[in-house]
């Protein structure tokens, strides 16, 4: 393996990467790809393997679509409204940045994809069992669950159709807002 070329980092490997997704499936994109910014035995160095690159990308991408949703809710009380909000920039986000699911959908079907697929939808499970907790909800665990599955779900049915599936939006926010008459007692 070739030592990192002065300058070169992970930071501006996905700078360099961000801008080839707009033009390839990132699940397309290699070493080669990067020919300008460092030799391959430098992306070599920083990235093992081609998963390594793909995954650590996905974990960025996820990233940007984690603060669009912390940027449209920040401002709201913690609650039903809140994750409504929430679910609906994240569906939003997705279709706006196929390229995320595009990478979701390359990795998945290998072991350590799919495990850091299932950890970033553990994540989003946790804020909105925050919410549901916030509002009392009996459950809270399992709804938030239930709930992420449904967007999970719903973001990937809109990315195979490339636009808004408008019935399961509107499932998902209906699920969202019957969890206020599932107040625990």
């Amino acid at each position: 393996m070739g030592q990192a070329q002065p300058g070169v980092s992970k930071t501006a490997i996905f700078a360099a990467a961000r801008k080839l997704a707009a033009e390839k499936p990132p699940s397309q994109i290699r070493a080669a790809d990067f020919a300008a910014l460092c030799d391959a035995a430098a992306f070599d160095t920083l990235f093992p393997n081609l998963l390594t690159f793909q995954l650590e990308f996905l974990y960025e991408l996820f990233a940007d679509a984690r603060q669009a949703v912390v940027d449209a809710t920040e401002h709201l009380t913690p609650g039903l409204g809140q994750l409504e909000t929430a679910f609906t920039v994240y569906l939003d986000y997705n279709l706006a940045h196929p390229q995320l699911q595009e990478l979701a959908h390359a990795v998945q079907v290998d072991v350590e994809g799919w495990r850091a697929l299932q950890a970033l939808e553990d994540g989003v499970t946790l804020v909105a069992q925050v919410s549901l907790t916030t509002e009392k909800i009996a459950n809270a665990a399992a709804r938030a669950r239930m709930l992420t599955s449904m967007a999970v779900t719903g973001v990937r049915a809109e990315y195979r159709a490339r636009s808004a599936q408008t019935k399961l939006r509107e499932a998902l926010m209906f699920y969202v807002r019957q969890s206020s008459s599932l107040q625990a007692r």
